[in-house]
């Protein structure tokens, strides 16, 4: 059954939606998370980090212009 008002918001409560969203509430309880000062900053990263396991992105990191 939907809790929202609006049926375009219904796939926020699907099971597995709110599979994702307690997943990401405890890794920002278990201080699991990164923050950056730009987007640059946050682009870089995710380059790294996925060159490190190329399976965690699946080459959707854009490439550096």
């Amino acid at each position: 059954m939907s809790q929202s008002a609006d049926d375009t918001q219904d796939w926020f409560w699907s099971e597995e939606w709110q599979a994702a969203e307690r997943e990401v509430d405890a890794d920002l309880e278990a201080g699991r998370v990164d923050t950056f000062q730009s987007a640059d900053e946050a682009i870089r990263f995710l380059r790294r980090y996925s060159s490190e396991d190329s399976s965690l992105w699946r080459g959707q990191v854009p490439e550096e212009s």
